[in-house]
């Protein structure tokens, strides 16, 4: 069924899967392992969104098991993982305040990913709308 979803996306143009793990990091693992290696049989890209609810901490830790697990170079079918800006993507979703603190992050895995804010809170230039 799964597959069947993806051929449907794929022939309707879409080129990127993005797994939404903003209400909860449980999928992270081998559903979304699943998922990504299904991009990579079809021809498409794959990321993660997020929620950190505004922790940083707790961003910096998602953030190092999307490396681990999907992004970084040691990881299974990371050359599907979406690059933009020239790094892999993180989707975040989260209000202006904690966007901005994930962007002042200076951290060994937080540096290693570009990040796109995507909530329905407010408008921005650059801004992912949900």
């Amino acid at each position: 069924m799964v597959e069947a979803y993806l051929d449907g996306i794929k022939e309707a143009g879409v080129g990127v899967v993005i797994a939404d793990l903003t209400n909860g990091w449980n999928w992270l693992d081998a559903r979304c392992r699943f998922i990504q290696s299904l991009c990579a049989k079809k021809g498409l890209k794959f990321c993660i969104a997020e929620n950190s609810t505004g922790n940083t901490t707790t961003f910096e830790s998602h953030a190092a098991d999307v490396w681990k697990n999907f992004a970084g170079p040691d990881a299974t079918n990371h050359e599907v993982y979406f690059q933009y800006l020239g790094k892999p993507l993180i989707v975040c979703y989260a209000v202006r305040d904690w966007f901005n603190s994930y962007l002042k992050i200076e951290s060994p895995f937080r540096s290693r990913f570009s990040l796109v804010w995507a909530s329905g809170e407010d408008s921005n230039i650059n801004k992912w709308g949900w």
